[in-house]
């Protein structure tokens, strides 16, 4: 495919186990995405192929591994803050979703607007390891003619921006 579409890039992107059969805790689910991108462009010689980091997908890992935490998996359980995602993802980072979830992130739970805080961080890590992806600004709406999450997202966004002085 690579070969028959010069334009076109493959991004992969980080998903939340949550719903898998079976339920999965272990390296793959929560850095799976960029180890997929990193071998893929290794044994196909191209950098061609990205993986992308969705916020929200990774906040309800986190939710769900905390869940885990006084049981024997969560010792095997890889660091998986959000610093620990950005060294991971960092080589093959193309596009992060600015995004949130709120505990398990089903429903409404999902795709809430990033806070100040988190997009702070999040382009704090990509600051810390080299890397400036595309961002999507990924949040739901009532009512698409006034798009008021979007632009709440939008000043999050320049608001974090200015205070790392970027």
């Amino acid at each position: 495919m690579l070969t028959h579409c010069p334009n076109i890039d493959i991004c992969l992107e980080n998903i939340s186990s949550i719903r898998l059969k079976p339920f999965r805790l272990d390296n793959g689910a929560l850095f799976g995405a960029a180890e997929i991108a990193e071998h893929l462009n290794q044994v196909l010689d191209t950098k061609r192929v990205g993986a992308v980091l969705d916020i929200c997908h990774m906040q309800m890992m986190q939710y769900m591994l905390a869940c885990f935490s006084n049981s024997e998996i969560y010792t095997s359980i890889p660091q998986h803050d959000m610093k620990s995602f950005f060294k991971v993802y960092a080589p093959t980072l193309r596009l992060v979703h600015l995004n949130e979830a709120e505990k398990d992130g089903y429903g409404k739970r999902h795709g809430q607007v990033a806070s100040v805080e988190t997009v702070k961080e999040v382009l704090q890590g990509c600051l810390d390891n080299g890397c400036m992806p595309h961002f999507c600004l990924e949040v739901k709406e009532k009512n698409y003619f006034k798009c008021k999450n979007y632009m709440q997202a939008y000043e999050n966004f320049n608001i974090a921006r200015r205070k790392l002085g970027i």
